[in-house]
Protein backbone atom coordinates (compact mmCIF):
# COMPACT_ATOMS: atom_id res chain seq x y z
CA UNK A 1 0.00 0.00 0.00
CA UNK A 2 1.68 3.21 -1.48
CA UNK A 3 2.14 6.17 1.01
CA UNK A 4 2.90 9.64 -0.09
CA UNK A 5 3.85 12.44 1.60
CA UNK A 6 0.46 14.32 0.76
CA UNK A 7 -1.46 10.83 1.88
CA UNK A 8 0.78 10.85 4.57
CA UNK A 9 -0.06 14.42 5.79
CA UNK A 10 -3.87 13.69 5.67
CA UNK A 11 -3.21 11.54 8.69
CA UNK A 12 -2.17 14.36 10.74
CA UNK A 13 -3.69 16.36 13.11
CA UNK A 14 -3.02 19.40 15.48
CA UNK A 15 -3.85 18.50 18.87
CA UNK A 16 -4.21 21.89 20.98
CA UNK A 17 -5.65 23.26 24.09
CA UNK A 18 -6.19 27.00 24.76
CA UNK A 19 -4.40 29.41 27.05
CA UNK A 20 -6.18 29.43 30.56
CA UNK A 21 -5.38 32.25 33.26
CA UNK A 22 -1.93 31.27 33.97
CA UNK A 23 -1.54 28.70 31.92
CA UNK A 24 0.06 28.69 28.61
CA UNK A 25 -1.72 26.44 25.40
CA UNK A 26 -0.45 23.46 24.60
CA UNK A 27 0.17 23.00 21.22
CA UNK A 28 1.23 19.43 19.63
CA UNK A 29 0.79 16.83 16.90
CA UNK A 30 -1.33 13.68 16.73
CA UNK A 31 -1.59 11.23 13.93
CA UNK A 32 -4.48 8.32 12.99
CA UNK A 33 -4.28 4.66 12.63
CA UNK A 34 -7.06 2.36 11.41
CA UNK A 35 -6.87 -0.89 13.17
CA UNK A 36 -9.45 -3.96 11.86
CA UNK A 37 -12.85 -2.07 13.07
CA UNK A 38 -10.68 0.43 15.43
CA UNK A 39 -9.20 3.84 14.60
CA UNK A 40 -7.13 5.36 16.74
CA UNK A 41 -5.56 8.77 17.77
CA UNK A 42 -1.64 8.51 18.66
CA UNK A 43 0.56 10.88 19.70
CA UNK A 44 3.58 11.55 22.53
CA UNK A 45 2.88 10.64 25.60
CA UNK A 46 3.78 13.76 27.46
CA UNK A 47 1.24 15.27 25.39
CA UNK A 48 -1.73 13.35 26.03
CA UNK A 49 -1.19 13.81 29.80
CA UNK A 50 -2.28 17.29 28.67
CA UNK A 51 -5.20 16.96 26.91
CA UNK A 52 -8.65 16.64 28.46
CA UNK A 53 -11.47 16.07 27.13
CA UNK A 54 -11.99 19.69 25.66
CA UNK A 55 -8.98 19.26 23.97
CA UNK A 56 -9.82 20.11 20.03
CA UNK A 57 -8.47 18.08 16.93
CA UNK A 58 -7.92 20.08 13.86
CA UNK A 59 -7.55 19.10 10.31
CA UNK A 60 -7.94 19.96 6.99
CA UNK A 61 -11.52 19.79 5.60
CA UNK A 62 -13.52 20.26 2.08
CA UNK A 63 -11.04 22.42 0.16
CA UNK A 64 -8.29 22.76 2.97
CA UNK A 65 -10.72 24.59 5.00
CA UNK A 66 -10.18 24.15 9.02
CA UNK A 67 -12.11 21.41 11.06
CA UNK A 68 -11.76 21.27 14.54
CA UNK A 69 -13.75 18.47 16.97
CA UNK A 70 -13.25 17.78 20.84
CA UNK A 71 -11.40 15.00 21.83
CA UNK A 72 -14.98 14.57 23.82
CA UNK A 73 -17.00 14.35 20.44
CA UNK A 74 -14.72 12.05 19.03
CA UNK A 75 -14.17 9.62 21.66
CA UNK A 76 -16.81 7.53 23.48
CA UNK A 77 -18.04 8.70 27.11
CA UNK A 78 -15.12 7.84 29.66
CA UNK A 79 -12.59 6.76 26.69
CA UNK A 80 -9.09 7.50 28.03
CA UNK A 81 -5.65 7.56 26.73
CA UNK A 82 -3.88 4.32 26.98
CA UNK A 83 -0.32 4.61 27.26
CA UNK A 84 2.76 2.64 26.56
CA UNK A 85 4.78 1.46 30.19
CA UNK A 86 8.14 2.67 28.70
CA UNK A 87 8.47 4.76 25.38
CA UNK A 88 6.42 8.28 25.40
CA UNK A 89 3.92 7.03 23.19
CA UNK A 90 -0.12 7.16 23.45
CA UNK A 91 -3.04 6.05 21.74
CA UNK A 92 -6.80 6.59 22.26
CA UNK A 93 -10.19 4.77 20.13
CA UNK A 94 -12.08 7.70 18.05
CA UNK A 95 -15.31 6.08 17.63
CA UNK A 96 -19.58 7.02 18.46
CA UNK A 97 -19.46 9.80 16.37
CA UNK A 98 -20.13 10.81 12.37
CA UNK A 99 -16.88 12.88 12.63
CA UNK A 100 -14.73 9.65 13.75
CA UNK A 101 -16.00 7.58 11.06
CA UNK A 102 -14.90 10.72 8.82
CA UNK A 103 -11.19 10.46 9.77
CA UNK A 104 -11.19 6.98 9.33
CA UNK A 105 -10.53 7.85 5.73
CA UNK A 106 -7.51 9.59 6.48
CA UNK A 107 -6.23 7.31 8.74
CA UNK A 108 -3.02 5.18 8.33
CA UNK A 109 -3.10 1.39 7.96
CA UNK A 110 -1.07 -1.62 9.59
CA UNK A 111 1.04 -1.94 6.31
CA UNK A 112 2.05 1.76 6.85
CA UNK A 113 4.00 0.72 10.18
CA UNK A 114 7.33 -0.62 10.36
CA UNK A 115 7.70 -3.42 13.38
CA UNK A 116 11.15 -4.00 14.07
CA UNK A 117 13.03 -2.17 17.05
CA UNK A 118 15.47 -0.68 14.61
CA UNK A 119 16.68 2.33 13.86
CA UNK A 120 15.96 3.45 9.75
CA UNK A 121 19.57 3.43 7.47
CA UNK A 122 21.09 7.18 7.65
CA UNK A 123 21.31 6.86 4.08
CA UNK A 124 17.77 7.18 3.63
CA UNK A 125 15.74 10.72 3.72
CA UNK A 126 13.08 10.97 6.88
CA UNK A 127 10.42 13.16 6.78
CA UNK A 128 8.39 14.15 10.10
CA UNK A 129 4.96 15.69 9.87
CA UNK A 130 3.36 18.20 11.93
CA UNK A 131 2.49 21.74 13.71
CA UNK A 132 5.74 23.35 15.40
CA UNK A 133 4.51 26.29 17.41
CA UNK A 134 0.79 25.58 15.66
CA UNK A 135 2.04 26.87 12.33
CA UNK A 136 -0.37 25.49 10.02
CA UNK A 137 -3.37 24.76 12.08
CA UNK A 138 -3.77 27.67 14.57
CA UNK A 139 -7.11 29.88 13.34
CA UNK A 140 -5.86 33.19 12.13
CA UNK A 141 -8.57 35.32 9.81
CA UNK A 142 -11.63 33.72 8.70
CA UNK A 143 -10.08 31.96 6.04
CA UNK A 144 -8.67 29.44 8.07
CA UNK A 145 -6.70 26.67 5.72
CA UNK A 146 -4.39 23.97 7.29
CA UNK A 147 -1.83 22.28 6.55
CA UNK A 148 1.16 20.32 8.54
CA UNK A 149 4.84 21.21 7.68
CA UNK A 150 6.80 18.93 6.81
CA UNK A 151 10.70 18.39 7.32
CA UNK A 152 13.21 16.38 6.30
CA UNK A 153 16.35 15.14 7.76
CA UNK A 154 18.15 12.22 8.45
CA UNK A 155 18.93 9.47 11.49
CA UNK A 156 22.16 10.55 13.04
CA UNK A 157 22.22 7.39 15.23
CA UNK A 158 21.46 3.78 15.58
CA UNK A 159 19.34 2.84 18.93
CA UNK A 160 20.22 4.56 22.03
CA UNK A 161 19.29 4.33 25.62
CA UNK A 162 18.69 8.22 26.53
CA UNK A 163 16.56 9.25 29.48
CA UNK A 164 13.15 10.71 28.63
CA UNK A 165 13.28 14.81 29.16
CA UNK A 166 9.54 14.22 30.56
CA UNK A 167 9.94 11.53 33.37
CA UNK A 168 13.65 11.48 33.52
CA UNK A 169 13.18 7.36 32.56
CA UNK A 170 15.74 5.88 30.49
CA UNK A 171 13.95 4.63 27.28
CA UNK A 172 14.99 3.58 23.84
CA UNK A 173 15.30 6.46 20.91
CA UNK A 174 17.35 6.95 17.48
CA UNK A 175 18.72 10.49 17.25
CA UNK A 176 17.86 12.58 14.03
CA UNK A 177 20.44 15.18 12.56
CA UNK A 178 18.36 18.27 13.47
CA UNK A 179 16.74 19.58 16.35
CA UNK A 180 12.74 19.38 17.00
CA UNK A 181 10.81 22.61 17.60
CA UNK A 182 7.77 23.10 20.34
CA UNK A 183 4.48 21.68 18.44
CA UNK A 184 6.02 18.74 16.68
CA UNK A 185 6.00 16.49 19.86
CA UNK A 186 3.88 13.39 18.56
CA UNK A 187 4.35 13.99 15.18
CA UNK A 188 5.08 10.90 13.50
CA UNK A 189 8.52 10.65 11.12
CA UNK A 190 7.95 8.91 7.91
CA UNK A 191 10.55 7.00 5.52
CA UNK A 192 9.06 7.77 2.20
CA UNK A 193 9.88 6.61 -1.78
CA UNK A 194 12.38 8.74 -2.74
CA UNK A 195 16.00 9.06 -4.37
CA UNK A 196 18.85 9.00 -2.37
CA UNK A 197 22.89 9.30 -2.04
CA UNK A 198 24.71 6.14 -0.61
CA UNK A 199 28.34 5.26 -1.43
CA UNK A 200 28.74 8.21 -3.92
CA UNK A 201 26.00 6.64 -5.97
CA UNK A 202 22.24 7.53 -6.59
CA UNK A 203 19.99 5.02 -5.27
CA UNK A 204 15.96 5.10 -5.90
CA UNK A 205 13.61 3.19 -3.11
CA UNK A 206 11.83 0.32 -4.02
CA UNK A 207 10.05 0.79 -0.97
CA UNK A 208 6.26 1.86 -0.22
CA UNK A 209 6.77 4.18 2.69
CA UNK A 210 6.26 3.72 6.08
CA UNK A 211 6.11 5.50 9.79
CA UNK A 212 9.17 4.82 11.99
CA UNK A 213 9.06 6.76 14.72
CA UNK A 214 6.97 9.99 16.42
CA UNK A 215 8.50 12.52 17.92
CA UNK A 216 9.62 12.94 21.93
CA UNK A 217 11.46 16.44 21.95
CA UNK A 218 15.17 17.85 21.47
CA UNK A 219 17.78 16.68 22.99
CA UNK A 220 20.56 19.73 24.01
CA UNK A 221 23.26 21.41 25.84
CA UNK A 222 24.34 24.85 26.68
CA UNK A 223 26.30 25.29 23.97
CA UNK A 224 23.58 25.45 21.80
CA UNK A 225 23.90 22.00 20.09
CA UNK A 226 20.69 20.27 19.65
CA UNK A 227 19.11 17.24 17.75
CA UNK A 228 15.47 15.29 17.67
CA UNK A 229 15.20 12.16 19.67
CA UNK A 230 12.62 9.72 18.09
CA UNK A 231 10.77 7.19 19.40
CA UNK A 232 10.84 3.83 17.33
CA UNK A 233 7.73 2.55 15.50
CA UNK A 234 7.99 -0.80 17.27
CA UNK A 235 6.77 1.05 20.90
CA UNK A 236 3.80 2.46 18.80
CA UNK A 237 2.90 -0.85 17.62
CA UNK A 238 2.95 -2.24 21.05
CA UNK A 239 0.82 0.53 22.43
CA UNK A 240 -1.59 0.04 19.99
CA UNK A 241 -1.96 -3.88 20.24
CA UNK A 242 -2.48 -3.60 24.15
CA UNK A 243 -5.49 -0.86 23.74
CA UNK A 244 -6.52 -2.99 20.39
CA UNK A 245 -7.04 -6.16 23.07
CA UNK A 246 -8.26 -4.14 26.16
CA UNK A 247 -10.90 -2.57 23.73
CA UNK A 248 -14.50 -3.48 24.80
CA UNK A 249 -17.01 -4.21 21.52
Amino acid sequence: MDLSVETAAKSVVLLYVPAQGTDKSVEGTGFLIQLPGALYLVTAGHLARQLGPSATVTFAGTGGLAESQTLRGLSEVGASWSHHPNADVAVIELRGSAAAAALAQRALQLPHLGRALEAPSRDRPLTAIGFPLGLGGLALGPDHRVSPISRDSRAASGLLTLLRADTKQPAIFFILDMPTIGGFSGAPVFMLPSAFSSGGGLLFSDQSGYCVGLVHGTLSDDTGGKLAMIVPVAYIVEALETAFKARKP
